[in-house]
């Protein structure tokens, strides 16, 4: 497991593939989450409406923002 680096060699974590998946996970920017969020936006209120579910209140707010 590896990202290739600018000399075509690769980056080796010493950690094992789960820890190392939870690392780069944590590594995401809040920029790129928050156009995650505005893409899928749509998409969970349409969901919502046809299975005639209420949305909780916790994901109200979340929608909203």
């Amino acid at each position: 497991m590896g990202f290739q680096k600018s000399d075509g060699s690769k980056w080796k974590f010493p950690v094992s593939d789960a820890q190392a998946y939870r690392q780069m996970g944590n590594a995401v920017v809040v920029p790129v989450v928050r156009a995650l969020a505005r893409l899928i936006r749509p998409f969970i209120i349409e969901s919502t409406k046809h299975h005639g579910r209420e949305r909780p209140e916790s994901m109200q707010s979340i929608l909203l923002y």
